[in-house]
């Protein structure tokens, strides 16, 4: 039998063993997937262990937009990049060819967005109460219109279609024609849709118009106090167009209002609400003339905040603008780099939506008040990391008076 020395001692060998491979599995388990880009032979940002990529975001030093375009700048005429996210091997895809051809002609490769972290951590992403309000509301809603047969034009009779047909008709409507796949506009296949579904996207489609809305009207308010000019002309165009309607905001006076939309635009350019957008791999991949293999679950990236800020595309990036929108055919020339609310059919299904609320609280907002700095004000704008959407991490302090 061992003495209670060596007994000690063979019990502090184990553990040391036990230590030292549980650290080299752990090791292993969390550089799995590090040398993926330099077997497919991309250049890549190189990873840290559990952080991957993107340390800095992770540890609140540096909001995405500014990482992706730090990124973007030191692989200047590269298409794309590897980068992880963790674990997680990420393509950022930099040429707008590709951007096309990944986002628009292979959406069938790319249908998903991929977010799955809040669902396999549990995160609450909505308190239980807010919830439960929101589920009950809509199915109100619902009952009420078909009780009463009633049929509106909106976005709640469209769930309502799909809920109960499984499909929706598919207008002909050149506007949204952002598919050149033709076998995607048509199915045999039924959607299936559940109340919580609805629900779930009936809210989704309520908040986010207004997180992203408000967003845009602070910053070119902002710019609007910083750039006086800019904003006498807002005022002209809208006293101008409220005039010759006697006072009364129609959707046609809105429409009129082309400087506010240019604006908006402009805004929209230089503080983007999502600085990525993601889309995740739901079958293997090849990049088009590329050996370059993506596998299933494997995620893509375009850095639109990069690329709207890139003086290839818009000369003086950091300089506001609204009249560089004023030609009507940069919105198609730049549709591959300017994408404020997505690209494709995943594109933001509320963005006309939430231009019209943008351009009507800045017409409500300027037809009464001006804006101007005052010493409180922060300019160029720092963003804050902890936030997800672009969001001024001093807070945007202005000072506002009553039109005289």
């Amino acid at each position: 039998m061992l003495g209670l020395e060596e007994a000690v001692h063979f019990s502090i060998k184990v553990t040391i063993a036990l230590c030292c491979a549980l650290f080299y599995l752990s090791y292993k388990f969390v550089t799995k997937h590090s040398d993926y880009w330099h077997k497919q032979g991309v250049n890549f940002i190189k990873p840290v262990p559990i952080f991957g990529s993107v340390a800095s975001n992770f540890l609140l030093k540096e909001h995405v937009s500014e990482s992706s375009q730090r990124w973007y700048k030191e692989n200047a005429g590269q298409p794309f990049i590897g980068y992880f996210r963790g674990r997680s091997p990420t393509l950022m895809i930099f040429d707008p060819e590709l951007i096309k051809q990944i986002f628009i002609k292979d959406f069938s490769h790319f249908s998903d967005r991929g977010f799955q972290v809040a669902r396999r951590l549990k995160i609450r992403t909505m308190d239980e109460e807010v919830k439960n309000f929101f589920l009950n509301l809509t199915k109100d809603m619902i009952q009420h219109r078909k009780k009463n047969s009633i049929v509106r034009n909106d976005f709640l009779q469209l769930l309502m279609e799909l809920k109960d047909k499984g499909r929706v008709a598919i207008a002909n409507d050149d506007e949204d024609a952002t598919l050149e796949n033709e076998d995607l506009h048509e199915s045999n296949t039924p959607f299936r849709f559940d109340d919580t579904d609805l629900a779930a996207q009936a809210t989704i489609f309520f908040l986010a118009g207004f997180e992203t809305s408000s967003s845009a009207v602070s910053f070119a308010l902002l710019e609007l106090a910083v750039n006086p000019d800019i904003q006498r002309k807002a005022h002209s165009e809208i006293d101008e167009q409220l005039a010759k309607c006697g006072g009364e905001i129609t959707y046609e006076t809105l429409k009129e209002m082309k400087y506010l939309e240019w604006i908006a635009d402009e805004t929209l350019r230089k503080y983007p609400a999502v600085a990525v957008h993601f889309r995740m791999c739901n079958k293997k991949y090849t990049l088009p003339g590329r050996n370059i293999t993506l596998e299933k679950g494997m995620h893509v990236a375009i850095p639109n905040y990069a690329l709207q800020n890139d003086p290839k595309y818009f000369a003086n990036p950091e300089r506001f603008d609204p009249e560089r929108f004023s030609s009507d055919d940069i919105l198609n020339k730049l549709q591959y780099i300017y994408t404020p609310f997505g690209l494709g059919p995943r594109q933001c299904i509320g963005n006309r939506f939430a231009m019209v609320q943008t351009k009507l609280a800045l017409l409500t907002f300027l037809q009464k008040y001006t804006v101007s700095t005052c010493e409180k004000t922060h300019f160029p704008v720092k963003f804050e990391a902890k936030q997800f959407i672009p969001t001024a991490k001093d807070g945007i302090w202005l000072q506002i008076k009553n039109r005289g």
